[in-house]
């Protein structure tokens, strides 16, 4: 684990602003690994782990799929990355503007991301591999957004499970 570990975090960072940048790394859909999100101060922000672009759970998992879904700011990482990051910076007339509608979160979360993170990549010979890799850096390394977007989900399950939303 130590040597992949080594290896995705000595890799070439590459900036989420113009799009995947899948391309400087090579990558293709399929293959398994794990990737690395990194802030401009080189801050382990997440972590995750890829496998084929084959539907699982209904949704892509390909590295391009799950790269640009991050660089969108959708889901519990743009969750977790507004209340540690993008939310802190928001002035009293930010907040005015999001209530309206005339500045959405997610266009600030896009933003934030598209201006300071970074991802790195290392492929994997297998799904049980990266899972593994995965779990040794969420316990050695503790990334910034992990636990938090983990805690965001398990109480956006439990509020639909009690029929709080939708």
């Amino acid at each position: 684990m130590k040597a992949l570990w080594s290896s995705l975090s000595k890799c070439k960072r590459i900036s989420l602003k113009n799009g995947m940048g899948c391309q400087e790394h090579k990558l293709t859909h399929e293959g398994f690994g794990v990737y690395a999100l990194w802030d401009k101060n080189k801050r382990l922000l997440y972590v995750g782990h890829s496998h084929t672009d084959r539907k699982a759970k209904g949704k892509y998992c390909g590295i391009k799929d799950r790269l640009d879904s991050h660089r969108l700011g959708g889901g519990t990482l743009g969750t977790a990355l507004f209340a540690v990051k993008v939310g802190r910076e928001y002035t009293k007339q930010d907040w005015e503007d999001s209530a309206s509608g005339k500045l959405p979160f997610a266009s600030r979360i896009q933003k934030y991301i598209r201006k300071n993170v970074q991802y790195s990549f290392v492929k994997t010979t297998s799904i049980d591999k990266a899972k593994r890799l995965e779990r040794w850096i969420h316990t050695e390394k503790d990334p910034l957004l992990n636990n938090l977007a983990r805690r965001f989900k398990a109480e956006t399950k439990r509020k639909k499970a009690l029929n709080i939303i939708s």
